[in-house]
């Protein structure tokens, strides 16, 4: 269940209330994040998750009240691209198949942390960070963004 989260936002809305916006990159069907609840009513939490790929599944969302921990479910865990070579220091392309729009892409030590695939053209796949090296490997896996609604 090894998830990271990367806290984007946090505001008070017009009518009191808080939200946090999470961006979450999951190596597994599953991940959990601990909200800071801090002067928080946990029974009053909205939580909606969004995968940012094309074939978005629908993403669970549960809340401990007890403890703040919120998990989520439903991602894309380690999914491997084929035929997988290609790519140079700086650039941002390589060859393989099975891309998917939105998908955090790792497996292989070029790769930058938090990658996430941007363009799929024919076996030409295109991602957000330029590679440290030429790639040899690839999985896929799920980026979600987290919205929470702290109502009062």
């Amino acid at each position: 269940m090894a998830m990271t989260s990367k806290l984007l936002s946090r505001c008070h809305m017009p009518d009191g209330n808080l939200r946090e916006i999470f961006s979450c990159y999951s190596d597994d069907a599953t991940g959990t994040i601990q909200l800071d609840a801090t002067g928080q009513d946990l029974r009053n939490v909205g939580l909606k998750g969004t995968d940012t790929s094309t074939t978005a599944a629908a993403i669970g969302t549960a809340i401990d009240v007890a403890t703040g921990i919120a998990t989520l479910s439903g991602m894309i865990a380690d999914v491997a691209l084929t035929g997988v070579s290609g790519g140079a220091v700086g650039g941002q392309t390589f060859t393989g198949t099975g891309g998917v729009i939105g998908r955090v892409v790792s497996g292989d030590a070029n790769f930058q942390a938090q990658t996430m695939i941007v363009n799929v053209s024919g076996t030409t796949i295109t991602v957000d960070r330029p590679l440290l090296g030429a790639i040899a490997a690839a999985t896929m896996n799920s980026h979600v963004v987290l919205v929470v609604d702290y109502a009062k």
